[in-house]
Formats: C-alpha cells, sequence, structure tokens
C-alpha cells in the first residue's frame, strides 16, 4: 500500500511538471533553446503513458490521448527518453525502452525527432492484475506530423527551421 501511494504521487508530481514550458507562439527562444516536436500515439489497455526522459531534461511527457503533438522549448544538447511509465489494470508497469537511442536539441530550430508509437497489450485475455506485452515504434511521420502543427501553429515554419532529428526507426518491445 505505501508503495502505491508513492507511486501515485510520483505520478502527480510528473503530471505538473508536463505542464511546463510549453511553446508560446511571438515568444522567443532563449538563445540556448530549442523546440522538441514529436508526435505520440497510445493504444492497448492504457489510458494514459508518462514517458520520461532522462534527468537533465527536467520535465516529462504525459500522454493521455490517442494521439499528443508535442511541441516545447528544451535546452540544447543531447537526450534520451529512459523509461515510459503507465497503469494496466492495477499494476504500475515500467518497461525497458533503451532501444530509443539519443536525440539531439539544436538550438533556434525546431527539431522533430519522430512519431512514437506505444501499444499495451491485446484486451481479449485481460485480467486485472495481470500485465501485457508492450510495442514500441518510432516512424518518420515529419511531413504530416508539420501539417498537424502547421493547424496549431500557423507561424511555426516561417518563424522556425525545421531539422530532422529522427531517433530511430525502430521497433521494440516484449
Amino acid at each position: 500500500m505505501k508503495n502505491n501511494i508513492i507511486i501515485v504521487l510520483a505520478l502527480l508530481v510528473l503530471q505538473a511538471c508536463s505542464a511546463v514550458p510549453v511553446y508560446t507562439p511571438g515568444q522567443p527562444l532563449k538563445s540556448n533553446e530549442g523546440l522538441l516536436l514529436v508526435n505520440f500515439h497510445i493504444s492497448g489497455n492504457i489510458a494514459r503513458a508518462n514517458f520520461l526522459p532522462e534527468l537533465k531534461l527536467p520535465h516529462s511527457f504525459v500522454i493521455d490521448a490517442p494521439g499528443a503533438l508535442v511541441l516545447r522549448p528544451v535546452k540544447a544538447g543531447t537526450y534520451r527518453f529512459n523509461d515510459v511509465l503507465y497503469m494496466q489494470g492495477v499494476k504500475f508497469l515500467q518497461p525497458d525502452i533503451e532501444c530509443m537511442g539519443e536525440f539531439t536539441v539544436q538550438p533556434g530550430v525546431v527539431n522533430y525527432i519522430g512519431d512514437i508509437y506505444f501499444h499495451a497489450g491485446g484486451s481479449k485475455e485481460y485480467i486485472i492484475f495481470s500485465s501485457h506485452a508492450y510495442q514500441l515504434q518510432l516512424i518518420d511521420n515529419l511531413d504530416s506530423t508539420l501539417k498537424l502543427a502547421g493547424k496549431q501553429y500557423p507561424q511555426l515554419q516561417q518563424d522556425y527551421k525545421v531539422e530532422n532529428q529522427l531517433i530511430g526507426p525502430f521497433t521494440c518491445g516484449d
């Protein structure tokens, strides 16, 4: 019970951390910042997934919709996602996602790192205390992701050069 409370508190903190920073059109980036662009897709027996970058990137990416476009200012540098956290039934899962590799954020540009697809288990054998295999896949959908970003941020491509910093393609899972 104590561990469950700690896990819930950790997820709440991660969710709060993920709320900032966000890209605000018209607000200039700092000289050592770039924009990170990624489109997350989740499916299967999960309602939300928390993608956790290594500690030097001070926020996680909480994904609670089937598709979530993320555009955030990030300090320039090289990063990697260390973990993805999610719940299946009452079980808290944290699979190894080292297969994703590193990505680079260059200053002053939009850095597209790919469309990340995360699928957790099949529902026909779902039992509340069990967990199922997951699959993580990265695909280069730069054109469609830029169209989506352009709908939300019409000036984005006029204001910033877009660099494809793809961290794949890859597929991994268990």
